[in-house]
C-alpha cells in the first residue's frame, strides 16, 4: 500500500506541477525528400546480432547494427532500437551515426523537438557536412518551425551556394512564410541547377498558379508529373490547372491518377467532385463527395480526441479521476494512437488504485511513442507499486532516456488543415 500510495502522490504531483497538454503526433511533413524507414522483416539476422551484442556489450559498430535492423522492421521494434541507440550514446556522446539514427527515429515516433535538438547534437560534432544542415532543416520543417528552418537553410546556401537541395528547403520554408517571389526565386535556383527536379517544377507550378500565369504554371506541372509519375501531389495540381484553363476531360484524368496515387488526398477527391458537380454528371460526382466526407470525418476525429484528452486533463486537476478516466477513453476511441491520452489514462487509473491497468496503459503509451519520457517514469514507479523486480531496470532506462531528451513538456499542438507539402 506504501508503494501505490508513493506512486499516485508522485503522478498526481507531476500532473499538478506540470500539467501534461493534449498532445497529438503530426504526421511526418515539409520534408525535402521522403525518407521512411526501410522495413525488414527477417528476424534471423536481427537473432544474431543480439548475441553479439550480449557477448560484446562495448562493440559500438554491432550495436548500432542492432538499432538500425530492429528499426527498419517497423514501429513494433521502434522502442528497441530507441534502447539500443540510448545505450551507445551513452557509452560515446560523440558517435555521430548512432546520433542521427537517432533523431531520424525520434523523428518516425512523433517525437519531433526532440528530434531537432538531436540533430542539432549530431551538426555540432560534424559542422562541415552539409547532409546534416540539410537534415537539420528537414527536421524543423517537419516541426514548423518555419522561421528556424529557413535560418538553417541560408546558412547551408552560403557555405554551399550550389546546392540544390538547400536552395529547394529555403524555397519550402519561404512559401510557408508568405514571402512568394523570393520562394518562386529559389525553385528556379533549383531548377537552374538540376532540371530534372520534379518538387521544384512542382513548387513553381503552384506559384505560377497563384500568379495567374497559368502558361508557365502548365510547363512546370507538366514537367513534375512527367519526371515524378507516381506524384499524386503534383496530378492534383495539374487537374486544378485544367479544370481551370476548361480542359475538362484533361483536368478529370489528373485528378482520377491522384487519386489512384493518394486515395486519401482530399483535395483530388473534392476537385473530381466539383468537376462532376459542374457538368452536371451527380451520379459520378457522388462517391467523391462521400469520400471527402469520410476523410474530414477522420480529421475531425483526431481533433475531437485532443478535446475530450484536454477536457479529462481539467478533470484530473480537479481531482475527479473517474469522469477524467471515461474521457480519456472516449478520446481514444476517436483516436487509438493518441499516445498523450493513453498517458493521461494511466494517470487516472493510478489515482483509483488500478495497478495493474495502470502498468498496461504506460507500456501502450511507450508502444506508441517509444522517446515519451514520463511514460516511461510512470511505468517505472506503477511496476515498483506491483512489486515487479524488473522496475528497477525500467527506472534505468528511464532515467538514460531522459538524459538524451529535452526536459520540457511537449507542447499542444494543432494538426495542420492541409499538407504544407
Amino acid at each position: 500500500m506504501k508503494r501505490l500510495a508513493l506512486l499516485q502522490s508522485w503522478i498526481i504531483g507531476l500532473l499538478v506541477s506540470a500539467a501534461l497538454p493534449a498532445y497529438a503526433v503530426l504526421p511526418a511533413q515539409g520534408q525535402l525528400r521522403p525518407r521512411p524507414i526501410q522495413r525488414d522483416s527477417s528476424d534471423s539476422p536481427i537473432e544474431a546480432l543480439w548475441s553479439s551484442v550480449k557477448e560484446q556489450p562495448k562493440n559500438e559498430g554491432l550495436r548500432l547494427q542492432l538499432a538500425i535492423g530492429l528499426a527498419r522492421q517497423g514501429p513494433e521494434k521502434y522502442l528497441a532500437a530507441l534502447e539500443q541507440l540510448v545505450e551507445l550514446l551513452q557509452q560515446n556522446p560523440r558517435h555521430l551515426d548512432a546520433r542521427i539514427h537517432f533523431s531520424h527515429l525520434l523523428a518516425a515516433t512523433g517525437d519531433l523537438e526532440a528530434a531537432v535538438a538531436e540533430m542539432k547534437k549530431a551538426r555540432k560534432l560534424a559542422p562541415r557536412r552539409l547532409d546534416l544542415v540539410l537534415q537539420l532543416g528537414e527536421k524543423q520543417q517537419k516541426a514548423r518551425e518555419w522561421t528556424a528552418a529557413r535560418q538553417t537553410f541560408e546558412e547551408a546556401i552560403q557555405a554551399y551556394p550550389e546546392s540544390a537541395d538547400a536552395h529547394y528547403g529555403l524555397g519550402v520554408c519561404l512559401r510557408h512564410l508568405g514571402e512568394y517571389t523570393a520562394a518562386l526565386a529559389e525553385f528556379e535556383a533549383v531548377l537552374r541547377l538540376d532540371t530534372r527536379n520534379a518538387y521544384a517544377h512542382h513548387q513553381a507550378g503552384r506559384l505560377f498558379y497563384e500568379r495567374e500565369e497559368l502558361e508557365k504554371a502548365a510547363h512546370h506541372l507538366k514537367e513534375s508529373v512527367r519526371l515524378h509519375p507516381h506524384f499524386a501531389d503534383a496530378f492534383t495540381a495539374l487537374g486544378a490547372l485544367y479544370k481551370r484553363l476548361e480542359r475538362l476531360d484533361e483536368a478529370a484524368s489528373a485528378y482520377r491518377s491522384a487519386i489512384e496515387l493518394d486515395p486519401e488526398s482530399v483535395k483530388a477527391q473534392y476537385g473530381l467532385a466539383q468537376l462532376y458537380q459542374a457538368q452536371g454528371k451527380m451520379m459520378e460526382a457522388r462517391p467523391f463527395f462521400k469520400a471527402v466526407q469520410e476523410l474530414k470525418d477522420q480529421q475531425n476525429h483526431a481533433e475531437r480526441a485532443a478535446e475530450r484528452n484536454a477536457r479529462g486533463l481539467e478533470l484530473m486537476n480537479a481531482g475527479k479521476a473517474s469522469e477524467a478516466l471515461h474521457e480519456f477513453d472516449e478520446a481514444l476511441v476517436l483516436n487509438p494512437t493518441l499516445a498523450a491520452a493513453v498517458y493521461n489514462k494511466g494517470l487516472a487509473l493510478a489515482h483509483l488504485g488500478r495497478t495493474a491497468e495502470t502498468i498496461e496503459a504506460f507500456r501502450l503509451a511507450i508502444r506508441l511513442r517509444p522517446g515519451f519520457v514520463m511514460a516511461h517514469y510512470g511505468l517505472a514507479l506503477a511496476l515498483q507499486a506491483a512489486g515487479d523486480p524488473s522496475s528497477a531496470e525500467q527506472l534505468r532506462k528511464a532515467r538514460s532516456l531522459k538524459e538524451m531528451l529535452p526536459s520540457e513538456m511537449p507542447r499542444q499542438r494543432t494538426p495542420p488543415s492541409e499538407d504544407p507539402d
